[in-house]
């Protein structure tokens, strides 16, 4: 099973209109067993009170909603539906252009770790909190709209204004840009024996982005393997070892930051991976997976 969710939330900047004002606008796009779950949300505070404010995506308008006694307001677009195609989430990329040296794979040679072992559960729980929005508490009480087909997919939104009776914007944002927003992806993927091999393996991949700092992570976990050396190759590049021990199992862990990269050094976003696969001493494919879409 392929499990992956990607979040953004960008910071909606105040114009000269209502100076003070502040907003934020998030998307989300989840995917579990071929169930997607589309999420579109717009919030603002420091508005005047009980005036009515357009929301205009891209130069369209798709609500209209007017500020609470305290000033604030907003809006919940949802939708989620079946698709075979378990989703497509490159529209979430986000290119790394940061330079970086390259380096060498991070291997261990033990069984299922603390560390793999906690990401994992931790992926799990994350995606599936997030697909039931159980940390909303306090914005439970909205009702969330159907969202438009001209909004779908979420991750292609780009311009978000907040607009008042007058035609004038009051806030905005772009998530286009990297310096007001959040990003947060993470992707699980089980990986394939070759036929006739009693072993699996699994992939667990986060990007992370806060403002202009991003770390990129991949970890890979193989059990069932014979003990010895194996080969990793990420979209057709080796990208480092596999150590397998007499427990028969064993991780690498690859990274890529500011300061650090393990990556390939043609791999510039984990967003951009689409296959992986664990190779023996012989150069044949033990374990595999398909990291895009299938």
């Amino acid at each position: 099973m392929r499990t992956s969710h990607t979040e953004h939330t960008v910071t909606l900047l105040a114009t000269d209109v209502q100076p003070w004002a502040t907003g934020q606008a998030q998307i989300q796009f989840s995917s579990t067993a071929g169930v997607l779950d589309q999420r579109f949300e717009v919030r603002f505070q420091r508005l005047p009170q009980r005036a009515s404010y357009d929301l205009r995506v891209d130069g369209a308008i798709y609500a209209t909603f007017r500020a609470d006694a305290n000033g604030s307001g907003g809006v919940v677009f949802q939708n989620q539906q079946t698709d075979s195609d378990e989703g497509n989430w490159d529209g979430a990329q986000r290119q790394d252009t940061e330079n970086c040296s390259a380096g060498t794979a991070d291997c261990g040679q033990s069984g299922p770790t603390t560390d793999l072992e906690g990401g994992r559960q931790l992926a799990h729980v994350l995606l599936q909190a997030l697909l039931k929005h159980a940390d909303r508490s306090k914005r439970d009480k909205d009702i969330p709209l159907p969202l438009s087909t001209a909004l779908a997919p979420v991750t292609n939104i780009h311009l978000v204004e907040v607009v008042d009776s007058s035609g004038r914007v009051v806030l905005k944002g772009n998530f286009s840009g990297t310096s007001q927003q959040n990003i947060v992806a993470i992707a699980y993927i089980g990986l394939c024996p070759a036929r006739g091999l009693q072993a699996s393996g699994e992939t667990l991949i986060s990007f992370k982005v806060r403002g202009k700092l991003r770390k990129q992570s991949m970890l890979v976990q193989a059990t069932g393997l014979a003990p010895g050396s194996y080969k990793i190759v990420i979209n057709g590049n080796t990208a480092g070892k596999l150590e397998v021990g007499n427990s028969r199992s064993g991780h690498a862990r690859f990274m890529k930051t500011k300061k650090k990269n393990t990556l390939p050094l043609e791999i510039d976003s984990v967003l951009a991976i689409t296959s992986l696969q664990v190779l023996d001493s012989s150069d044949q494919i033990v374990l595999s997976g398909r990291l895009g879409n299938s």
